[in-house]
C-alpha cells in the first residue's frame, strides 16, 4: 500500500515542474523579444535624430552659404557703387544728353528747373521768353540756352517759355557735375547754329537761314545774337 501511495505524487510533480519550466522559457523568450523589440525601436529612433540633426546641420549650412553670398554680392555693388566717379568733362565738351525730347510742349507753354551743375537747352520757332521775342517763321529758328546759379548747391532757377506752337520745339540739357563756364554754353552756341542751320529744321525741314540766339541764367541775359546762314 505505500508504494503505490508514493507513485501516486510523482507524477503531478513532474507536470507541475514541466510546467513552471515552460512558464519559465515562455517568460525567458518574452523578455528577451521584448529587449530585441525595444533595442530595435531605439536604433530606429536614434538613427531618425540623428537624420534630423544632419538635415537641420545641411540647411544652417545652406542658409550661412545664402547668406554669404548675398553679402559679398552686397559689399561687391556698394564697392562698385563707392568706386564709381563722375565723369569730368573738359571745359567746352558737350556732355551727353540727359534728357533729349522732341515734339514738346503739349501746349503753347512750358518750364522747368535747371541746376548748378547743368546746360539746358530750348530750340523752337516763334516763342517768348522774359521780355525778349523770338519771332521765328517759314526759315528762321530759335534758340535758348538756359544755365543754372553760379555757386555750387544754390537752387535751381526756374525757367518758363511762352507763345510756343505745341508739338514744334525740341528740350535738352546735360549735367557736368561741376560749375558751368562761358567756354561750356559757348560751345552749346556753336553746335546749335550749326544744328539748325541743317535738316530737319525749318518749315521745309531743309535747316534755317536766321537763328536767333539767347543765352540766359535766370532774368539775366549773357549772350543774345541773330546767326545768318
Amino acid at each position: 500500500m505505500a508504494q503505490g501511495t508514493n507513485k501516486t505524487w510523482v507524477k503531478p510533480l513532474i507536470i507541475t515542474i514541466a510546467v513552471i519550466v515552460v512558464i519559465t522559457l515562455i517568460g525567458v523568450f518574452t523578455l528577451y523579444g521584448l529587449n530585441l523589440f525595444f533595442k530595435y525601436n531605439q536604433a530606429k529612433i536614434v538613427k531618425a535624430e540623428e537624420e534630423i540633426e544632419e538635415t537641420t546641420e545641411e540647411v544652417k549650412t545652406t542658409a550661412t552659404v545664402v547668406e554669404e553670398e548675398i553679402e559679398e554680392e552686397t559689399l561687391s555693388e556698394e564697392t562698385t557703387i563707392k568706386d564709381e566717379s563722375p565723369k569730368v568733362f573738359a571745359e567746352g565738351e558737350i556732355a551727353p544728353y540727359y534728357e533729349s525730347l522732341n515734339g514738346v510742349p503739349d501746349e503753347d507753354i512750358i518750364g522747368f528747373d535747371v541746376s548748378w551743375d547743368e546746360i539746358s537747352c530750348l530750340t523752337f520757332g516763334p516763342g517768348k521768353y522774359l521780355d525778349i521775342n523770338f519771332p521765328g517763321g517759314e526759315k528762321r529758328g530759335s534758340v535758348l540756352i538756359m544755365l543754372g546759379p553760379e555757386k555750387e548747391g544754390e537752387d535751381k532757377i526756374h525757367y518758363t517759355v511762352t507763345e510756343l506752337i505745341p508739338g514744334a520745339a525740341w528740350r535738352g540739357n546735360s549735367y557736368y557735375d561741376r560749375v558751368i563756364t562761358k567756354t561750356d554754353w559757348m560751345a552749346w552756341v556753336n553746335l546749335k547754329v550749326e544744328e539748325m542751320k541743317g535738316a530737319p529744321n525749318a518749315t521745309d525741314s531743309f535747316g534755317c537761314n536766321t537763328i536767333d540766339v539767347v543765352v540766359a541764367r535766370g532774368e539775366e541775359i549773357l549772350f543774345q545774337k541773330t546767326f545768318e546762314r
